[in-house]
């Protein structure tokens, strides 16, 4: 209890010393947009401490707090050795003075919608399981390690005939042939999100991590605002931050362990360091920038997606703007770094799971890609040595913003192709192949979640950015890497099909990106009607209304439902039923490895009891040790030579979204199974 006091007093003080570093640096700043900022910061701090102690097997409360403490020093030291001036006039009536007060609704309302209607997802057939696994996991042994089986090492050999060493997400390097040992297992996902959800397990179990990601939909809903206000204004910052919030995949984020929230968090946040420090150039900030971005690559494989973005923007400033090609390249630096530690780490700790998505040709077509923008950067730059003067001929951007009808010619060929893929491309289904009919019908089902209108007002919001040469520099990186995962994640969505789930890929980046776009395209409306205020008020308002209506609607199968919230409870009895030194096998992995790594039972995963041979070499295994086994599962049925005793009836059932493929859910059901335990016996023993 003491580390935890301690912990929470050193993460006040970090946010206490932030705010004042930030508040300097950042001149002319609202006290609260400092609050933001170092609220923000002190959150990536605590993640990042957290990963770096588990990455070596140090995490606990002790160690975070002394690493708090060593943070603390530094920052102060920051401050004394620039002899910053701290101001200590802080008031609270200053934080509430010229509030937003309709974002302040907003902001209460979201928080109430993420924080008390969690997703407890505890039901290991997906991600969100896994994730809770290798959080809790880091909490109790400090390691992003699984601990060895010792009990598999010992008695592998007479229970193989029956045993599966994998659990659904964690490898067996045995198998694979990377180890002698049969209890050593590795876990499928990067760790980073989930040292996030290990930090608030040491703080108060599972409660806390269902709702690590409240949290950080919070950060996303507030740094979104500041974004977008800064260069677009308090009215389409509104808009933008509450479509986002209200969006029902970011609902459904915010309230299940996934990492896809993280990774829209370090989006925003990296963009709006690199265009808040544009047009000042300053090239710390820029590299900080493109080092957020390449970072998400400790948390998703996806990121390096953005890299393309990235280095075909600093590419196309090489080649045609060479005032902005410094600020650019710097931004460069910071992403190649944090990309490399990324894929360092990604191959040193999930080795497995980077092989996977290599062969599978995802992710060495990033990276070779990544690469291709590298090369051609370089190349730039060395061509501009022998280049006296650089000019504008073929600088698109400039021609863009200066003539109406190059502009006409983007937006039409954009439009035109996005009606096709909306209208035409779904009639290319075939029925045979699930995953190649989602690819044709993918816009389409992506429009459930931000709407028709949504998209067509992110063409208006395009052309006003385009409008300005200056902005459209500013935001070329925000440009380009929304671009580049539309694009990428329209054309293949690589998931399962079926929604909720699917929305999955779009969360990030992909919805941020149109929602802001939207917004910006109201604004622009706005604009153009303003000669006549009252109608450009009303027909915006009604804009606006409508799109908020979408997402209320989409969003009202669940919007004050908390889902799966019976299966604590139920994982509760049932492992107060298990003894804690009796081995026992499990029929399923969805929720034998909730039990063993989250429950610590010894449960193991059972091969199909009803092969023959499994049920032979069960028969034999009683027969030579004159021992039972016991079987959690459905039923006994064990077939003639074996015979179930019932010790416990139960289940683990829980109310969840109904999943669809190729229409939208409507409706809750329930999910799960019996599990119901038994003792196994032979039948002549």
């Amino acid at each position: 209890m003491i580390y935890k006091l301690i912990c929470l007093l050193f993460m006040f003080i970090l946010f206490f010393l932030l705010y004042f570093i930030i508040s300097i640096l950042l001149k002319k700043t609202s006290k609260r947009e400092l609050i933001a900022w170092g609220l923000i910061f002190d959150f990536i701090i605590v993640i990042s401490n957290t990963f770096t102690l588990a990455l070596f097997g140090l995490y606990n409360l002790r160690n975070m707090s002394i690493v708090f403490f060593v943070e603390s020093i530094l920052l102060l030291c920051i401050i004394i050795v620039n002899k910053y001036k701290i101001d200590f006039k802080f008031s609270v009536l200053d934080i509430f003075k010229g509030i937003n007060k309709v974002m302040l609704i907003a902001l209460i309302f979201v928080a109430i919608i993420y924080f008390f209607f969690p997703t407890k997802y505890l039901w290991a057939r997906r991600d969100p399981a896994l994730y809770v696994i290798n959080g809790v996991n880091i909490a109790k042994t400090g390691s992003m390690d699984l601990n060895i089986d010792e009990y598999l090492n010992l008695n592998y050999d007479e229970i193989k005939g029956f045993v599966d060493l994998e659990y659904r997400g964690i490898y067996s390097d045995y198998e694979y042939g990377d180890s002698d040992q049969p209890g050593k297992l590795t876990s499928q996902f990067l760790q980073y999100f989930s040292s996030a959800l290990a930090f608030g397990y040491s703080f108060g179990g599972l409660s806390a991590l269902f709702r690590v990601n409240a949290i950080i939909g919070v950060l996303c809903f507030i740094i979104v605002y500041y974004f977008v206000k800064k260069i677009w204004g308090k009215n389409t910052a509104t808009i933008a931050a509450i479509l986002l919030a209200l969006n029902p995949a970011q609902i459904w984020c915010a309230r299940i362990p996934q990492t896809e929230l993280l990774y829209q968090l370090f989006f925003i946040l990296g963009i709006y360091i690199i265009s808040l420090n544009w047009h000042r150039k300053n090239l710390p900030s820029g590299v900080l920038g493109g080092a957020i971005l390449g970072f998400i690559g400790l948390n998703r494989i996806d990121a390096y997606i953005l890299g393309l973005g990235i280095l075909l923007v600093c590419a196309y400033f090489v080649f045609f703007e060479q005032k902005m090609a410094k600020y650019c390249i710097f931004v460069v630096i910071g992403y190649l770094f944090a990309m490399s530690v990324s894929l360092i780490y990604s191959y040193t700790k999930s080795y497995y799971y980077i092989v996977e998505h290599w062969d599978a040709g995802v992710l060495n077509l990033l990276i070779y890609a990544n690469i291709a923008c590298l090369i051609l950067i370089i190349i730039g730059n060395i061509l501009r040595l022998f280049m006296k003067k650089q000019k504008d001929t073929f600088n698109i951007l400039k021609k863009i913003s200066q003539k109406k009808e190059f502009r006409l010619y983007i937006i039409g060929f954009l439009f035109i192709v996005f009606l096709f893929i909306y209208f035409i491309r779904p009639d290319f289904q075939t029925g045979l192949d699930a995953d190649f009919d989602f690819n044709q019908r993918a816009l389409v089902e992506f429009c459930w979640y931000v709407s028709f209108l949504a998209f067509l007002l992110a063409f208006v919001g395009l052309w006003k950015i385009m409008k300005s040469y200056s902005r459209c520099c500013m935001l070329s990186m925000f440009l380009a890497c929304g671009l580049a995962s539309v694009v990428v994640y329209i054309y293949r969505p690589a998931i399962a099909p079926d929604h909720i789930w699917a929305s999955r890929r779009w969360v990030s980046v992909c919805f941020p990106f149109i929602i802001i776009l939207a917004s910006v395209g109201i604004k622009n409306i706005y604009c153009v009607l303003k000669n006549r205020i009252k109608t450009a008020r009303l027909f915006c308002s009604l804009l606006a209304c409508s799109l908020l209506c979408f997402c209320l609607y989409q969003s009202r199968v669940f919007l004050f439902q908390p889902m799966l919230n019976e299966l604590p409870q139920q994982y509760n009895l049932l492992s107060n039923q298990l003894d804690s030194d009796t081995i026992y096998f499990a029929e399923m992995s969805h929720y034998a490895s909730i039990l063993k790594f989250v429950y610590e039972k010894q449960v193991y995963v059972l091969k199909d009891k009803n092969e023959l041979e499994v049920q032979d070499s069960i028969w034999e295994y009683i027969n030579e040790t004159q021992q039972p086994i016991y079987y959690i599962g459905s039923d006994g049925d064990f077939g003639d030579k074996l015979q179930a005793t019932l010790l416990y009836s139960g289940e683990i059932r829980g109310t969840y979204i109904n999943q669809t493929v190729g229409e939208y859910f409507t409706e809750l059901t329930t999910t799960g199974s019996t599990v119901n335990v038994y003792m196994i016996t032979a039948k002549n023993v």
